[in-house]
């Protein structure tokens, strides 16, 4: 707010619940012939408790029944299926075993947004309710939408906001909306000018998704393993399969296309099928593929309940920085700090099989994490895999490449972008989605030895509290002078690594600690 941005706001999805202040487009019905069209529609959900009731609105937003009723909630065409996992096979669950409603008082309560099941569920299986609906909306306007107003903030007069360059920022989910909204060619406005200036597509992968703008669409889904959708690459690319050949950019001038940001934290790379490596690798995983002029590619350190604790690595850090430059590239044409993600040719990026990752104790390795499969192609998953390229750690277990900040550069701790389920809310083999693991050092060589860690302990590399200080505020300056954090910031920073040091090593004695 100091530099002089506005922020502005677009309620882009018109399935956001109407309530506490969010916002939400209200788009126009499908209609055949005056009348609402019909549909199948599927919803999926992971319960961590094997209670009976499961409640379909359980993430604080409309549940996809409430959006789009069951035209019969007691239907025999209506279906439940659970794998062991997302890529399991599906079974199917016997009619007369469940039905839309809820336990109050003891009784069955008719609910469309829960679901009752005889016996309960299991904890950490994946089920999928499919059932017949009606309601379906111009779910793409979202997009026109996002481009008008970018195109009103710059060149209409009179307007309660006025801007030169316009900048789009979206995370996860909407960071999957803004490659889509590139890729369909809407950064070129109703009079062919380019709509926004700077676009940073933020912990979205390779991912795109056709829930954006689909007949009932449900722009909630998370997009695990269904969001990869060809092409990956923002130049043109060739599919070995289809031959077909699309760019990310195609479909917009070289005049209309922003400068992009694409940011990613490891979990992109690891978990879920978003695949992050085919942003800058061939599609066959086996070559760096050319970045465009006008694109920077980040990695980030991860950070997100699991068998190990949630990584707590602070990212915004760098996110900041890259804003400035973001801001400055576009403004003035200054140069942004150079990608600094994983690549093929000097082996910071290796497929899973190849991953040093130490052998931690207690620490389940992550090989036998699965990988994506291409979600545009007929057939089964398997009939289609997505190489699974990641970030090659050191020795104890932290990426070598990318923006790798001071807590990851001078560590207390292993950081990783997967995390497994805890076993207390079932399958503890499958990966906990958007969640990334922090595993402390042993804080004596003593403890470590006990332990049989691997990883040197806090007192072995340190020795006490005032070297460490310095290591990490080294490493914060020279991030300063690359572009990767604020001058401002890098007290902050220091000051953050330093609180987690007393938070390791409180109660044990070290050399000047």
């Amino acid at each position: 707010m100091r530099q002089g941005y506005t922020l502005v706001w677009v309620g882009w999805q018109f399935d956001i619940p109407r309530r506490s202040g969010l916002m939400a487009l209200d788009a126009p019905p499908v209609l055949d012939q005056g009348k609402p069209v019909t549909g199948r529609v599927s919803t999926t959900f992971t319960p961590n408790t094997a209670e009976e009731t499961y409640a379909l609105d359980d993430m604080g937003r409309y549940a996809d029944t409430t959006r789009y009723p069951p035209l019969d909630p007691a239907s025999a065409t209506n279906t439940l299926t659970v794998r062991d996992g997302f890529l399991g096979a599906p079974r199917p669950i016997a009619r007369d075993q469940w039905q839309f409603g809820r336990m109050k008082d003891g009784q069955l309560v008719p609910d469309i947004s829960a679901l009752y099941l005889k016996g309960g569920y299991e904890p950490g299986h994946f089920y999928e309710l499919s059932y017949e609906t009606k309601g379906a909306v111009v779910a793409g306007l979202g997009f026109a939408a996002l481009r008008d107003m970018a195109s009103a903030v710059k060149h209409r007069q009179g307007g309660p906001i006025a801007a030169r360059y316009a900048y789009a920022f979206g995370p996860s989910q909407d960071g999957r909306f803004l490659r889509e909204f590139l890729y369909e060619g809407f950064n070129a406005d109703e009079e062919d000018r380019r709509a926004f200036d700077g676009v940073i597509s933020h912990i979205a992968g390779s991912a795109r998704s056709g829930d954006f703008n689909s007949r009932f669409a449900r722009p909630n889904g998370l997009g695990f393993f269904v969001a990869s959708l060809f092409p990956y690459l923002d130049l043109d690319q060739r599919d070995p399969v289809t031959g077909k050949i699309d760019g990310i950019l195609m479909n917009l001038r070289p005049d209309q296309r922003p400068k992009i940001f694409y940011t990613n934290s490891s979990g992109e790379y690891w978990g879920g099928g978003r695949a992050a490596a085919l942003i800058h690798t061939t599609l066959d995983g086996r070559d760096d593929a050319k970045v465009p002029d006008n694109v920077r590619i980040y990695l980030m350190p991860s950070q997100g309940p699991g068998q190990q604790k949630p990584n707590g690595n602070e990212y915004a850090w760098a996110q900041r920085a890259l804003l400035v430059a973001m801001d400055r590239w576009v403004r003035d044409g200054a140069a942004p700090p150079p990608s600094a993600h994983p690549r093929l040719a000097d082996k910071t990026l290796v497929p899973r099989d190849s991953i040093d990752f130490p052998a931690i104790p207690g620490v389940r390795a992550p090989l036998t994490i699965p990988a994506g499969y291409r979600a545009d192609l007929e057939g089964p998953h398997t009939a289609h895999p997505l190489p699974l390229l990641v970030p090659q750690v050191d020795r104890d277990g932290n990426e070598l490449s990318g923006i790798r900040l001071p807590n990851v550069a001078v560590p207390l701790a292993t950081y990783t972008g997967w995390n497994f389920r805890n076993p207390s809310i079932g399958q503890p083999g499958e990966l906990l989605p958007l969640t990334g693991s922090y595993i402390p050092f042993a804080v004596t060589k003593a403890a470590r030895e006990e332990t049989r860690d691997p990883r040197l302990s806090i007192e072995e590399r340190y020795g006490n509290r005032a070297q460490y200080q310095r290591l990490v505020t080294d490493a914060a300056t020279r991030l300063v002078q690359a572009g990767y954090l604020l001058n401002e910031d890098a007290d902050r920073v220091v000051e953050r690594a330093l609180a987690n040091w007393d938070e390791i090593t409180r109660g044990t004695a070290l050399a000047g600690n």
